[in-house]
């Protein structure tokens, strides 16, 4: 099976099965735990969250007293015992933001979250070509961009992407993503 048939399988087939489970399971392992949480966290390959809940704003932070990760921006001390906000923030986020109930990435990348199957992107909506930048020196970090010179930021509205690595042959908008051309 291939890597992202596996990854679709899972994302599809395990929420229901756990949730399932959790009301009068005798499997400890899924009871009061956060199973669907735990399997997104797997899937979407995201980084780890401590916003604690009421946080206004967001950052990234190596040094936080729960590890690397995301903490609210506020400065508030917090641990095992904090009731912490949902969250689903992908590797090399640039910004987060609270939206449908919990912290996401506000840079709309949809790219580069399966880790070691597509690249980031970072393309504009309406854009027309795309291309790579591997130099270290584009806004958001070596990834796909619009060839229209137009700045991008993590405020910037992206086109959904799943471009594979190593893609070599250039990209196209196909439906409702920019793919890889070959």
């Amino acid at each position: 099976m291939a890597p992202t048939a596996l990854v679709l399988l899972l994302a599809l087939a395990f929420p229901a099965f756990a949730m399932a489970q959790v009301n009068g399971s005798r499997t400890p392992a899924l009871r009061g735990s956060n199973f669907t949480a735990d399997l997104e966290l797997f899937v979407a390959s995201n980084d780890p969250c401590w916003i604690h809940q009421g946080c206004s704003s967001a950052g990234y932070s190596n040094e936080g007293s729960m590890g690397p990760g995301w903490y609210c921006s506020d400065g508030m001390y917090v641990d095992a015992n904090t009731a912490f906000d949902s969250c689903a923030v992908h590797r090399s986020c640039r910004g987060v933001g609270y939206e449908g109930g919990k912290w996401v990435c506000s840079d709309g990348n949809h790219g580069g979250v399966i880790p070691g199957i597509t690249d980031s992107c970072y393309i504009h909506q309406g854009c027309s070509a795309a291309g790579y930048s591997g130099d270290n020196k584009a806004s958001l970090g070596n990834g796909w961009y619009c060839l229209d010179g137009q700045y991008v930021d993590a405020n910037s509205k992206f086109d959904n992407c799943a471009i594979h690595k190593q893609c070599s042959c250039g990209v196209e908008y196909k439906l409702v993503a920019w793919v890889c051309e070959c």
